[in-house]
């Protein structure tokens, strides 16, 4: 068995060899390696050995789950530049998924809850990870899955194609395969199994990123999108009403 894991490249490509010396390190077999470029600099893949597509322009945060669907392995994962997997992550999920189908990932919301896992984007301290797997309304930052679940993504047209993309998908996993998202847990005994590492999410969080170049129109756009999803019948964990 094996896993797809797709890439995204913007702005800070200082970081793309960081994420593949990670991904080199894995504990288990990565069949290959994709890559969205979204714009300005075009990549040389074929120097780095991996497969990508060098994007017109920025397409946004959702074209690279559209090139995920291409994989043709048991699990695909799809992972943000301020995510840097440890060496056990990946085979910790598969673990997982033997018994759950589930969408998996680094941090997440339980919706009028609390953000649970490593949250760059809030810059959550280490101290706050939770250490077990918890299961929340939708991911961020990072995903694990199988390309089964991820193929109903886009039986719906998102309610924005300009955010909010993990909450479209658990909500398109949820509401199609029953399939529910999980943040995987940080263990103190075993950091080769967590998602992130916290220290490198908060360095990258401080540089240009194309989420946080307007804050204050990311969160209104998230919970304009949330809001819809919620209208039309989403029934999350606390059971939100809007």
């Amino acid at each position: 068995m094996s896993v797809t894991v797709v890439l995204t490249t913007y702005r800070r490509y200082e970081i793309l060899p960081m994420q593949l010396e990670a991904l080199s390190r894995s504990t288990y077999e990565i069949k290959r390696v994709m890559i969205w470029n979204n714009g300005a600099v075009p990549v040389d893949f074929r120097r780095l050995g991996v497969d990508g597509v060098n994007a017109s322009r920025n397409w946004g945060f959702f074209c690279r789950f559209a090139l995920a669907q291409l994989a043709d392995t048991e699990f695909v994962a799809i992972i943000d530049d301020d995510a840097l997997p440890g060496p056990r992550w990946f085979e910790a999920c598969a673990a997982h998924l033997a018994s759950e189908d589930a969408i998996l990932g680094s941090c997440g919301d339980i919706i009028d809850g609390e953000r649970v896992g490593w949250d760059s984007w809030q810059a959550k301290c280490p101290a706050s990870l939770n250490h077990k797997t918890t299961e929340v309304d939708h991911i961020g930052m990072s995903w694990f899955l199988r390309p089964s679940t991820l193929s109903v993504m886009f039986r719906e047209q998102p309610a924005t194609w300009g955010i909010a993309e993990g909450v479209h998908l658990s909500w398109m996993a949820r509401k199609y395969l029953n399939v529910r998202s999980y943040v995987t847990g940080y263990p103190n005994e075993d950091r080769a199994a967590w998602a992130t590492d916290p220290n490198y999410s908060q360095y990258w969080n401080c540089r240009s990123a194309a989420s946080q170049d307007d804050p204050k129109k990311f969160e209104a756009d998230m919970t304009a999108a949330i809001d819809h999803y919620i209208r039309s019948g989403w029934r999350t964990l606390l059971g939100s009403k809007r």
